[in-house]
């Protein structure tokens, strides 16, 4: 990998790497009712490539990046349709291609305000009639936006569009959030969280179902 600075707010980067997975003991020898580990199973193997620019003053943070990713012997739980057990298999090679880009803006010293976006295309040679649980579910575009006020409050949101199915995905979160110092040595920090804050009911993965609305309260003391 590798960066270099075009000019003083202007940067280059881009990297190359080769990397593998071996399989998991679940995946080899896991097995119920529902799901059949194979202990037989090869090792996924993997080139990655991404380069990109970044832009940055007092005001403005900006990014973008393209990456490709190709794999080899993806490891997966599949199953033909009608069937009633996923088996873990070496699913061929899966090519992943696409781009993101980041900007973070700072009106004002007491405010900011950030959105991204990410579009990622997938070709696959996955036999025809089998059915992807993890490794071809992801999503097809992610589109991020939030804002931080004083720095005490947050409020953030993500839609997420799943390659191959025609659900969406959306979240609102906040965050409030205060540090406060007490005695000479000791400072409180102070923070309260609700995560899907719509109670919104989705799945990452198929009959994995997300947690709907949360709320959170956090304390903590520390010595400074």
């Amino acid at each position: 990998s590798f960066a270099y600075k075009i000019f003083p707010s202007l940067k280059f980067n881009s990297s190359l790497g080769n990397s593998f997975r071996a399989p998991s003991f679940t995946e080899l020898y896991y097995c119920d009712p529902a799901n059949k580990g194979d202990s037989l199973l090869k090792p996924e193997y993997a080139w990655g490539y991404e380069s990109g620019i970044e832009f940055y003053n007092k005001r403005f943070i900006g990014s973008f990046c393209s990456f490709y990713r190709k794999t080899e012997d993806d490891i997966d739980w599949v199953k033909k349709e009608g069937e009633t057990i996923w088996q873990a298999k070496n699913i061929a090679r899966a090519l992943f291609q696409g781009f993101e880009t980041n900007i973070r803006l700072y009106p004002a010293s007491w405010s900011s305000f950030n959105t991204g976006f990410t579009y990622l295309t997938i070709k696959t040679e996955l036999p025809s009639g089998y059915i992807s649980k993890y490794a071809l579910r992801v999503p097809e575009f992610t589109f991020t936006a939030g804002f931080s006020i004083f720095s005490i409050f947050d409020l953030s949101c993500r839609l997420n569009k799943y390659y191959e199915s025609e659900a969406n995905q959306f979240y609102l979160n906040s965050r409030l959030k205060k540090s406060i110092r007490i005695l000479s040595r000791h400072s409180m920090l102070f923070s309260f969280v609700i995560d899907n804050i719509l109670d919104k009911k989705y799945e990452d993965y198929l009959n994995v179902p997300l947690p709907g609305r949360e709320l959170k309260f956090k304390l903590n003391i520390k010595e400074i």
